[in-house]
């Protein structure tokens, strides 16, 4: 798995996000990386839509304003 973890390293620069659909625990700060700018938007209308928190997963757009880093 270090050659995954290096060869993810040397691509860093030439990125400017992540895919959200394969939930990696390794990305520190996954909700800028997945969501961007889009995340304060995206959790009013988690909260509006789904405030039971139905639609989730490891790394999905959380109802609270708590979010795991």
């Amino acid at each position: 798995m270090q050659w995954v973890k290096r060869f993810r390293r040397a691509l860093r620069p030439f990125v400017q996000g992540d895919y959200v659909n394969f939930p990696d625990l390794q990305i520190k700060n996954w909700p800028k990386a997945y969501y961007g700018e889009n995340f304060g938007r995206l959790k009013q209308v988690k909260r509006k839509y789904d405030p039971h928190n139905v639609f989730r997963f490891a790394q999905s757009v959380p109802v609270g304003k708590q979010v795991r880093k």
